[in-house]
């Protein structure tokens, strides 16, 4: 291992599966800014069958820093990532999507709040774009406006992490988001029960707070998110709307109870998400398609328990 590599302290780890179409705009985006040779770019590829593996394997032949690891077979998203941390070779990870943008400067900005602060995740922001990056909107996480840092093992900075909540993502939901200090994640209680849910890092990371859990968010901007590709949805938008709201709540409640302060909050910003426009837009899909009464039972008990 050379000296550089050595020095290095942040992975961008990318778990990809069929993603050949937009993996290379998401790579130029990485390796492109000015200190990308200071860090690791590791691509997870679980199993894909287009042409990811020749896309990956051309950045590899170009960049010292890049690897390119090929699973035999799918594993799943959860799967994915946790394979993704652990093959870092860095003391942080940040897990990435193999469709999304990162913005110029994001590095930089990343490995600052490193330094400054040895967090032990760092929570951003991105915009929503359309299917071919046009960007709609920043998206919100919290209501703060400014840089900060959360132990969120103390009562009082944890409730006020949690009252600025507008979005699910305060609960860790984005993965794009996430700079993960690989250290803790190994610390992290993994749930049988939370795999395959698609949020499994949920549960492991949220698990890790019962003790000092330092988390720097950072209220700029730094990538764009691809709309439009949402690889949840291939079960379709019941099934979509489920993973939002069953998967979500169903993690955090197993961790601290369905009356704590951590789950009533994440009900609240789900529901902001889901009602109206996503709860009316499922129920006319299912009314289009004349799904089955169970269908509509179901999302009729979704969405009561966030009512």
């Amino acid at each position: 291992m050379s000296a550089a590599s050595e020095d290095r302290l942040l992975s961008i780890a990318i778990p990809v599966h069929n993603f050949g179409a937009f993996l290379p705009q998401t790579l130029d985006s990485i390796l492109d800014q000015t200190l990308a040779e200071k860090i690791e770019v590791l691509v997870f590829d679980g199993g894909s069958t287009d042409n990811t593996p020749h896309v990956a394997r051309s950045y590899a032949r170009h960049y010292p820093n890049f690897r390119y690891v090929r699973a035999l077979k799918k594993g799943g998203i959860d799967a994915d990532m946790a394979r993704c941390v652990e093959l870092a070779s860095t003391p942080y990870c940040w897990l990435f999507s193999g469709d999304d943008v990162m913005l110029p400067g994001a590095i930089e900005k990343v490995l600052n709040t490193l330094r400054r602060w040895q967090p032990d995740l760092v929570l951003s922001r991105h915009n929503e774009c359309t299917v071919d990056m046009t960007v709609l909107k920043d998206w919100p996480v919290l209501s703060i406006k400014t840089n900060k840092v959360f132990d969120l093992q103390n009562g009082d900075e944890r409730s006020a992490y949690l009252e600025a909540a507008r979005t699910s993502e305060a609960f860790l939901s984005f993965m794009g988001g996430l700079v993960i200090k690989r250290q803790r994640w190994f610390q992290g209680r993994l749930t049988p029960s939370f795999n395959g849910s698609n949020w499994a890092h949920i549960g492991r990371l949220w698990s890790l707070m019962d003790e000092p859990f330092r988390l720097a968010y950072l209220h700029e901007v730094l990538l764009n998110r691809r709309g439009g590709n949402d690889s949840f949805s291939k079960d379709g938008m019941l099934s979509r709307l489920g993973i939002q709201i069953d998967g979500l709540l169903d993690i955090i409640e197993s961790i601290f109870g369905a009356e704590s302060m951590e789950a009533r909050h994440l009900r609240r910003v789900i529901k902001t998400e889901v009602e109206p426009d996503w709860a009316n837009t499922v129920r006319r899909d299912l009314q289009n398609r004349h799904a089955p009464q169970k269908d509509f039972e179901r999302l009729d008990q979704m969405l009561s328990r966030i009512a």
